[in-house]
């Protein structure tokens, strides 16, 4: 994984945060599936969406001119645009006249305005009276007319479907398993059937198994299967019979009455809307779905409906007083409501973000409806249903909620280009909102960002308690990587902070009383704590000896400290001498701080460092008189000192041998910047030089020839600040112009179950360029003044952080 953050100032004491890259982890918590909603930005600014569906691999929105759009996955033609076999990223028009859609999984549909049924995807045989099933764009079923709502079945392959005409009629299509066409039989239905004794209907819904009516009178009818009490009535019924009530658990109270709207969406769940806008639910409450704070016991399915009448606000404080609910909307496991105020609240599973909240901190359970942030302009609903990878994985449950205006926000994990953007992002976006950091630092597929507040935030994956908390799940703990995730920066703790740096699965942070912590993996002392134990909270470095640190690095498992007295003290892995401690071996670690020495006469320690710049293996430190020093492994000559592929235990000045091209012709070095193989030096005159490896054009000379001597970079000047990552090179200049070159792209394992397979590391919106072997202008970041990088989690990373211009 890779993924970079620019920092921007704001001020002066707080940061703009952009990212860019991939986002698989969310480690730079770009569009969290909690507080923070985005806005789907690749729909036509001008279509203002009146209802939306997320049920199937693609997504179906429909916008106030009838006019139907989709996108996302395409394998079955689910998306409509005459394309099978290719995900569709930006959504397209595909049907027009349109009052109503629906979707799952393959199959999609929707109603025109003159009352036909158009279908498109995967469809059962039979549905549309001929032999064909798929289909990849819109054909009008000729079996019906006179339709105003279709809803199909759940399942990866919908096997029955429900017709609610504008006579009040409820029809219905395909197999019958538990009686679920409400015929009054088991019979499978190759053309529609009239459900039994249903007239005057306004609104039918489709559970698991199970179908739900409301009727003009404001009764609700369910029949067909009872998976945990699932269709309201107590019982599989092949006909419709009314829903009843619990008055107070488990005493019944009579049919429910009085309803004004119902919802379900193919799961074990149906709620519904009274006449007082007061909410109740029915089926599974396993994982807290029906939020029934008021009946014992909690987490239990019901098989009859109950009053869900305690809501909460973002603090977790119950609301005194009624709350009047205008609607909801229930995925597998999590629920949506909006109030009469315009709030949005949600509760249930919570484990890839679909609740949208973190009242309970990250991905846990949500057990009582809770408010969404503080907007007061939500209008419409609509959940996903879940589906799973082949080993189990959850790859995508998403919620959606339309705002007032008609702009659509999302939460969760979609298949495909999601409203949580676990995919890659090409080119810079901000992340947060304005002046909300101050630094960020990242890890392989995490991120740590000290806030405007001065605590201390992290995001992304957690495997290795990397990012300083423990998470707590509800029922099994998952295994599959992909649910280990934090979705938005989640405060740690609440000390103050001034620094921070990110290992590959470690985090570092030195706190305002300069006293040094870390988190996260530690089998080689990376955390030097004393031990080769994993944390996951922050623990103290141990030292006698390095106080007050006022400057923190980290490489693949080691890390290093620069004192007060700006000297360097280093720990962790040091099999390739990467510590500088003037010794090395295979397989030797340090548990707790040490110092660094010279290669000079008597081992002095290195001092007077104002800067330094840890990579995989090999570190760069710059002194106060312009010296750059380099130790650690030379992988191609990177380090511009040594033998190539040798290690140097000691730090070595690298102008002895480089000689004056590294000296920038009179110029001193500002600042420094170590990429896998290649290193970077800004010169106080604003001209770039690099050298070693060169093979995806990192050193920006315009070849892919790897130097052992530093080459000037042409075409910049004026520059302000230097990056390096993996094989990728950044420069900012004094105007903001944001520079870049080396490799832009990079395939992701098909193990990791992301969609992506390359990535823009880049930022340049354009990946079909593998590489640049000279600066390309991304564009412009006023005020721009630091990087912040992560690396694959297979070869390293690095993390920088550069003083203000």
């Amino acid at each position: 994984m890779s993924s970079e953050l620019l920092i921007m100032s704001g001020g002066a004491s707080s940061y703009n945060l952009y990212g860019w890259g991939a986002n698989g982890f969310n480690q730079f918590g770009y569009n969290s599936g909690s507080l923070n909603f985005e806005p789907l930005a690749a729909l036509n600014s001008s279509a203002s969406i009146v209802q939306i569906t997320g049920r199937g691999w693609a997504t179906l929105a429909l916008d106030t001119t009838g006019q139907v759009w989709a996108w996302g996955e395409n394998f079955y033609g689910s998306v409509g645009n005459f394309t099978t076999n290719r995900t569709i990223v930006s959504p397209v028009v595909v049907l027009s006249n349109a009052v109503h859609i629906t979707a799952n999984t393959a199959s999609s549909a929707a109603v025109k305005s003159d009352g036909t049924v158009w279908v498109w995807g995967e469809t059962f045989n039979g549905l549309n009276g001929v032999s064909g099933t798929r289909y990849s764009s819109p054909v009008q079923l000729t079996t019906i007319s006179g339709v105003s709502q279709v809803e199909f079945g759940p399942g990866t392959f919908s096997t029955y479907i429900f017709y609610r005409k504008t006579n009040g009629e409820v029809w219905s299509q395909g197999q019958n398993f538990n009686g679920v066409l409400g015929d009054g039989t088991t019979t499978y239905r190759s053309s529609p059937v009239q459900v039994l004794t249903l007239t005057g209907i306004t609104k039918v819904q489709v559970g698991n198994g199970a179908g739900f009516a409301l009727k003009s009178n404001g009764t609700i009818w369910g029949w067909g299967a009872n998976f945990n009490g699932g269709n309201g009535t107590g019982a599989t019924r092949s006909a419709p019979a009314q829903i009843q009530y619990y008055s107070t658990y488990p005493t019944v109270g009579g049919n429910l009455v009085n309803i004004v709207d119902i919802s379900a969406n193919g799961t074990n769940n149906g709620f519904a809307i009274d006449s007082s806008y007061r909410l109740w639910g029915w089926g599974a409450g396993d994982i807290y779905q029906l939020g029934d704070q008021n009946y014992v016991p909690l987490n239990f399915d019901r098989s009859l409906a109950v009053l869900i009448n305690q809501f909460y606000d973002q603090n977790g404080d119950l609301i005194v007083g009624s709350l009047s609910t205008t609607q909801v909307s229930t995925g597998n496991g999590s629920v949506l409501s909006v109030s009469s105020l315009g709030k949005l609240y949600s509760w249930g599973l919570n484990d890839v973000g679909q609740a949208g909240n973190s009242i309970n901190g990250g991905l846990q359970t949500i057990s009582k409806p809770t408010q969404i942030g503080t907007n007061t302009n939500w209008s419409k609903l609509a959940s996903s249903i879940r589906e799973s990878g082949d080993s189990g994985e959850t790859t995508f449950q998403a919620n959606y909620a339309i705002t007032t205006s008609g702009t659509v926000f999302g939460t969760g994990v979609s298949r495909y280009y999601n409203f949580t953007r676990t995919n890659t992002v090409t080119s810079p976006i901000q992340v947060g909102s304005n002046g909300s950091v101050l630094a960020t630092a990242n890890g392989s597929a995490f991120g740590i960002a000290i806030g405007a507040d001065k605590f201390l935030y992290t995001t992304g994956s957690n495997i290795f308690g990397q990012l300083g908390t423990t998470i707590s799940y509800s029922g099994a703990t998952p295994t599959a990587t992909r649910e280990r995730w934090w979705f938005t920066f989640l405060q740690i703790g609440t000390n103050k902070w001034k620094q921070i740096a990110a290992g590959r699965l470690s985090g570092y942070a030195i706190r305002e009383d300069n006293t040094l912590w870390s988190w996260g993996y530690n089998t080689k002392g990376e955390l030097g704590d004393g031990s080769v134990t994993t944390r996951s909270s922050p623990v103290q470095v141990v030292s006698t000896s390095l106080s007050s640190p006022v400057l923190i690095s980290a490489g693949s498992q080691y890390a290093l400290a620069v004192d007060n007295n700006s000297l360097v003290w280093a720990w962790g892995d040091n099999g390739l001498g990467q510590l500088g401690i003037g010794s090395w071996s295979p397989g030797d670690f340090r548990i707790s701080p040490v110092l660094v020495v010279e290669n000079t006469a008597g081992n002095p320690p290195l001092s007077s460092i104002v800067q330094i710049s840890s990579a995989y293996t090999n570190s760069l430190a710059l002194d106060s008189s312009g010296n750059i020093w380099a130790w650690g492994i030379n992988g191609f000559g990177g380090m511009g000192v040594g033998s190539i592929g040798v290690s140097t235990p000691q730090p070595a000045a690298i102008q002895s041998t480089l000689g004056s091209s590294i000296l920038f012709y009179g110029n001193s070095p500002v600042q420094l910047a170590s990429g896998q193989y290649h290193s970077l030096a800004l010169s106080s005159d604003g001209t770039v030089w690099s050298v070693g490896y060169n093979a995806f054009g990192q050193l920006g000379d315009l070849t892919t020839t790897n130097r052992s001597a530093a080459v000037q970079i042409s075409g910049l000047s004026n520059i302000v600040a230097v990056g390096a990552n993996l094989y990728s090179s950044y420069a900012i200049a004094n105007d903001g112009k944001l520079w870049v070159w080396g490799r832009n792209t990079g395939y992701l394992s098909p193990s990791m179950n992301i969609p992506d397979l390359y990535i823009g590391y880049l930022g340049t919106a354009n990946n079909s360029v593998d590489a640049y072997s000279s600066p390309v202008l991304v564009g412009t970041y006023p005020r721009a003044e630091s990087f912040s990088f992560s690396g694959s989690s297979n070869a390293g990373f690095q993390t920088m952080l550069v003083k203000p211009y």
